[in-house]
């Protein structure tokens, strides 16, 4: 598969030099830079935790995931994260409203 990228000369150069004194090829640190910032997978229970530490809901996170929220408190709670509502729900707490 070929990849056209547009990188400016410099950083061209900079990106070259830094390869051959690893003994890599440029393509070699592409590949290590992508699977740096997206790691070809990891364990749901580590995908939830980052996601809910970052402060999303268990249904924002069952969402995107394609879980149910179910799913996604037992690995939250096992991770002993607490649960973050939304904004709009009855002010982050558990408690009814009592007329």
């Amino acid at each position: 598969m070929r990849v056209v990228v547009d990188i400016p000369d410099a950083e061209w150069a900079v990106l070259v030099g830094r390869a051959e004194a690893h003994g890599l090829r440029v393509p070699d640190l592409v590949r290590a830079g992508i699977e740096e910032i997206l790691p070809r997978e990891r364990p749901t229970s580590q995908v939830v935790a980052l996601l809910a530490k970052a402060g999303f809901s268990d249904s924002q996170i069952a969402g995107w995931l394609g879980l149910a929220n179910q799913t996604v408190a037992v690995h939250r709670r096992a991770a002993r994260i607490p649960a973050n509502h939304s904004a709009g729900r009855s002010g982050g707490t558990n408690q009814r409203n009592r007329a």
